[in-house]
Order: structure tokens, then sequence, then C-alpha cells
């Protein structure tokens, strides 16, 4: 993984949600959207949570590049769908998700 804002890198698990550290299959999925074939978002049914993820090939990964940033910021589509199937992008620093039944879990609905 990789932060857009600070370029910090990291090893994390590919089948894992990156928020609530649900390793169920049947809760963890993706979303393309035509005409993005390097971008993707894998997207989380427990904590209703996704994060964009980009394809980049071994050669480029130790380089973190205006590319990435701008790969992020132009693919607006893959946001909408996802925030269309009730889904929340945020930091995975300082998430405040526990759980479904949190009391707090319709509030972060809201942002939608």
């Amino acid at each position: 993984m990789a932060c857009i804002c600070c370029s910090t890198t990291w090893q994390f698990r590919r089948l894992k949600c990156s928020f609530c550290l649900n390793e169920n299959k049947e809760d963890l999925g993706y979303l393309n959207i035509e005409n993005y074939n390097d971008i993707s978002a894998y997207v989380c049914d427990k904590c209703r949570r996704y994060i964009k993820t980009l394809k980049i090939k071994d050669e480029e990964s130790i380089y973190f590049n205006q590319k990435y940033i701008i790969d992020y910021l132009t693919t607006g589509d893959i946001d909408i769908a996802a925030i269309q199937n009730k889904y929340i992008q945020e930091s995975i620093l300082g998430t405040r998700y526990t759980d479904p039944n949190d009391k707090n879990f319709e509030k972060y609905l809201q942002k939608l």
C-alpha cells in the first residue's frame, strides 16, 4: 500500500479490509469501471468502506510519482459508483469504525 498524501509505502495483505481488518472473502469485493483498466476500488461489505487501488509494475513500485496522484484524482467515476453502492471512503488512519452494530454507524453513513 502507499499513502497518496505522504508517499509512505507498506506491505498489506490483499484479501483483507484495510479499515476493519475483515478477512471474510464473502464480504470483500471490488468495483471496476469501464475504461479504467489499472484502477479499481476494493470494497468491504462489513464496514462499507472502500479504497482505490492502482495496478503498478514491479519496476515502478519503488517510485511514487505524480502520475499516481493524477490517476487517483481523475477517477471520480469509481468514487461515484462506490457512493451509489453505499460505500464510504475515508483515510485508513484514524478510522473510527468498530462494528455494524455501533450506535454511531448511522453517523458515518450520513456522509453519503
